[in-house]
């Protein structure tokens, strides 16, 4: 009954934890006095850039890609005839529409930030550097392992309804436990990412 609901949530856990895997700005380099004052190469600005290509990238294919993707998932599921997989789907399509929207912002804003802070770079570096700091500490420290956490939540939040579901026979509670359990995963894993890349710079501004 519930088999067409499963092998969508098994395949939109899939594609997210291989968009988390796809290459976004590797950074390999831990930015030094020397180095940031070297005239022949400016490892800081290298690294800046590198975050933002790597924000752009992270927005575009793997929030905007996996959004499509439950998008259409949650489409196919709302017209089951399973109670669950309906259920499932409105879950599912909901959370794909704030997926393409929060990845289209993330990647489009980079643009307009990238160019304001290179310029910020070079007007002001000790100034940039202090800011950079802060603002890359507030990510690494609040902001994302908040929504981690969130995620978290809503991910195991949806596996006790469904599983409160199941015992109870309701389908529909079963389908919206199942949808937020995925969504909540599929949220955690792209957002890890998004931490992963934020530690890196963090770290090679000296934090």
């Amino acid at each position: 009954m519930f088999n067409r609901v499963l092998a969508v949530c098994i395949a939109l856990t899939s594609l997210a934890a291989i968009a988390q895997d796809a290459p976004v700005a590797p950074t390999t380099e831990t930015l030094t006095p020397a180095a940031a004052s070297a005239p022949e190469r400016d490892v800081l600005r290298e690294q800046l850039h590198l975050w933002h290509r790597g924000e752009r990238i992270s927005g575009f294919v793997p929030f905007v890609g996996s959004g499509v993707a439950s998008a259409l998932a949650g489409t196919f599921l709302v017209t089951s005839d399973s109670n669950a997989a309906r259920g499932g789907g409105w879950v599912v399509l909901g959370f794909g529409v704030l997926e393409i929207a929060a990845g289209l912002v993330f990647a489009l804003s980079s643009f307009s930030a990238e160019t304001r802070r290179d310029l910020e770079l070079t007007q002001d570096r000790p100034a940039f550097i202090e800011r950079e700091k802060a603002r890359l500490k507030r990510i690494t420290t609040l902001y994302q392992p908040l929504l981690l956490g969130v995620e978290a939540a809503v991910a195991v939040g949806g596996g006790v309804t469904a599983g409160i579901g199941g015992l109870r026979r309701d389908e529909v509670m079963v389908g919206v436990g199942l949808g937020l359990a995925v969504q909540g995963l599929i949220f955690f894993l792209l957002d890890w990412a998004v931490s992963d890349r934020a530690n890196a710079y963090a770290l090679a501004l000296g934090l």
